[in-house]
């Protein structure tokens, strides 16, 4: 898998679900929705998971009314997945890979299979062989697929995610998606550390079920650099240069560069909250759009929260996107994720809680026909233990977008209701 190469820092999550779209196991809400999402200590394991489902979904196309266009459909899902696990002495693997097809009732043009895999490697001990104390980990995550993802939803480690799901909803169209990343630290005392990332992404897209505004292919590139401190009162500050490049092809690209301060305090191993805040120096060079040099504001905020019975992520951020569909160009993107898993009163049930907002804006050129959108949506369910290896849940969404090019407004909302079973063979 080519692609999209990142460096960052902090917890990364390996997979995320679409919010609304079909669901694939180990992807959203980890433990509570996926009976194969185990952990080991030693040795390796393969668990093979199958999900089948049935929603409601009154938006297909992802596409205001339009006379002659039958949104609402029936759907059913299938996905078989393979886990493969290994903890070893040097490294530590986490592999899951699988397919997605769905069938629609009426719609049955819009019938599919997509593809998925995503793997998180551990080589912090083999690195350590040579330089004691140091962590390094790579991950990577790739997507085929004909329902492109405005938000991801259900990542409860508080991850800042895939830089092309920052609230943006492009209709019905088949797209490829791949980022990989990697970050690294090297203690240089008990309390000081030289630390590092990389990644590199892209986002690919195919055949349109409707018609819709040109989608452009786009890579994004990014990197940070710096060093991390920490105190006897478990806080750690991080100073860091950061710098991206993203390339829409043809139509240009920007780069921006510029650093950041951070700060995050472990309250005890339950709680953890962390914050970023800083400055870019973005330069745009677009195809028939005269270009500026703007320095603009970036910074993050994330909280997680872990005990015996919740497990709960809240993410901010706010810096530089790409737009890639209408007129590229360089938007100021504010993205805000929660995603709770709660135990119940009840045996064996967990509740599942998701929200997300997201607005971007133009700046850095002088279109004529600027770009910008506004997303929100929030998904609520239940999921039931059969046993350890049989899980039935029920789930509610709603989204609403709203996204706007040169005065002219595309607005629409979404409404689903999934019934799930998953079954994993261990």
């Amino acid at each position: 898998m080519g692609g999209v190469l990142a460096i960052t820092l902090g917890l990364v999550s390996i997979g995320h679900a679409q919010l609304g779209g079909g669901y694939v196991p180990g992807s959203a809400f980890g433990e509570a929705t996926d009976p194969g999402a185990l952990k080991i200590k030693e040795g390796y394991r393969i668990i093979p998971t199958v999900m089948v489902g049935e929603r409601y979904d009154s938006n297909v196309f992802f596409r205001p009314r339009t006379q002659g266009l039958d949104r609402e459909d029936f759907v059913t899902t299938t996905s078989p997945q393979i886990r493969g696990l290994y903890a070893g002495d040097l490294i530590s693997v986490n592999a899951v890979g699988g397919a997605t097809g769905e069938y629609y009732a009426k719609n049955t043009a819009l019938n599919y299979i997509g593809a998925n895999a995503s793997v998180s490697l551990d080589m912090s001990k083999f690195l350590a062989q040579w330089w004691r104390g140091s962590t390094w980990k790579v991950t990577e995550f790739y997507i085929d697929s004909a329902q492109p993802r405005a938000f991801l939803t259900g990542d409860v480690t508080g991850a800042s995610g895939n830089p092309f799901a920052r609230g943006f909803q492009a209709g019905r169209v088949n797209y490829q998606n791949n980022v990989v990343s990697t970050n690294l630290a090297l203690p240089l005392t008990q309390t000081l550390a030289l630390i590092g990332s990389y990644s590199n992404g892209f986002i690919k897209f195919g055949s349109s079920s409707v018609q819709q505004g040109t989608l452009f292919d786009t890579n994004i590139e990014s990197y940070t650099t710096g060093i991390a401190m920490k105190d006897t009162s478990l806080n750690t500050y991080r100073l860091n240069f950061i710098g991206s490049e993203s390339d829409i092809g043809s139509r240009g690209s920007f780069v921006s560069r510029g650093g950041t301060v951070e700060w995050e305090h472990e309250f005890s191993q339950i709680l953890r909250i962390s914050s970023s805040a800083g400055v870019q120096y973005v330069q745009t060079q677009f195809q028939g759009v005269s270009s500026r040099t703007p320095i603009v504001p970036t910074g993050s905020f994330n909280v997680t929260w872990k005990d015996n019975t919740t497990t709960l992520g809240l993410t901010y951020f706010m810096g530089v996107t790409p737009s890639f569909q209408f007129e590229a160009q360089s938007l100021l993107t504010h993205t805000v994720s929660f995603a709770l898993t709660q135990v119940t009163p009840i045996a064996d049930l967990f509740g599942v809680l998701g929200a997300n907002y997201a607005r971007g804006d133009e700046f850095g050129s002088s279109s004529s026909a600027p770009v910008s959108f506004a997303s929100y949506g929030a998904i609520a369910g239940l999921t039931y233990k059969l046993t350890s290896q049989t899980f039935i849940g029920v789930n509610g969404t709603y989204q609403n977008f709203d996204s706007k090019f040169g005065g002219n407004s595309t607005a629409f909302d979404r409404s689903l209701v999934q019934l799930t079973l998953v079954q994993a063979f261990y």
